[in-house]
């Protein structure tokens, strides 16, 4: 609970002119020796673009996340998301992505909480 209120109090000030209406997050998911699809190679840079595929052209995001971060990581860049309606603004988060793929886990895990509650 302390990481919450921490993450949360250093993040209480929303800055409504730098945020895009629409944010676009994608998380590389990290491979899993049991599945048997092969692995698509991928290239991520500093400017947040995804490069799938060699010849295909570049995927930009607003923020990726690589197969190393953490269910943390990912709840600290959607903070501000979620102060939004103590604004007096709409806000969604949606999560897209396969069957089984740790859609739920993002907001329910043995290390973070389930938190949306207490926000």
């Amino acid at each position: 609970m302390s990481e919450y209120n921490a993450l949360c109090s250093s993040t209480s000030s929303v800055d409504l002119n730098n945020l895009s209406p629409i944010q676009v997050f994608i998380r590389i998911k990290p491979s899993n020796s049991n599945d048997p699809y092969e692995i698509i190679p991928f290239e991520y840079s500093s400017n947040n673009t995804i490069l799938t595929l060699p010849n295909s052209r570049p995927l930009s995001f607003d923020d990726v996340f690589p197969p190393q971060s953490t269910q943390y990581d990912i709840f600290e860049s959607i903070i501000p998301l979620l102060h939004l309606p103590l604004y007096g603004y709409n806000s969604t988060i949606f999560a897209y992505g396969q069957t089984n793929s740790g859609k739920r886990k993002l907001f329910k895990n043995d290390d973070i909480i389930f938190y949306l509650p207490l926000v």
